[in-house]
């Protein structure tokens, strides 16, 4: 079936440096980014929580953030259903509950506070 969306590109970058600034422990980010948890799977939850500095862990609570909002907001699915797995490269994938269509490719990169997305919706084929 020939796809006959054009090709959207988005590029997101969160600043995680100033995000919860109370805590300085990652056992913290439990307290003061609990709501931010709380949109996680436990999963995604004990991921982002196992890093010893803090600052790595903010990183990674915001890539699952980020790649959950990504998913759910173009994607057309349900916040819960938003949920990226892993290809046999390890890069995230996000696979259609409905079809098992991949509707967009996208990678996640984080390095000194920063989280950069980058996405194409409506990929070409290939």
């Amino acid at each position: 079936m020939a796809n006959n969306n054009k090709t959207v590109v988005i590029q997101w970058v969160l600043d995680t440096r100033k995000l919860w600034p109370q805590a300085t422990q990652t056992s913290q980010l439990r307290q003061y980014a609990a709501r931010a948890l709380e949109l996680l799977t436990p999963t995604q939850r004990e991921d982002a929580l196992r890093y010893v500095h803090c600052k790595d862990a903010k990183m990674a609570l915001g890539s699952q953030l980020l790649k959950r909002y990504l998913i759910s907001r173009y994607a057309g699915v349900a916040w819960d259903a938003a949920v990226a797995t892993r290809n046999k490269d390890t890069k995230p994938v996000f696979l259609h509950p409905d079809d098992g269509s991949e509707p967009l490719i996208f990678n996640v990169s984080h390095q000194a506070g920063l989280v950069v997305v980058a996405a194409a919706l409506h990929p070409p084929p290939g």
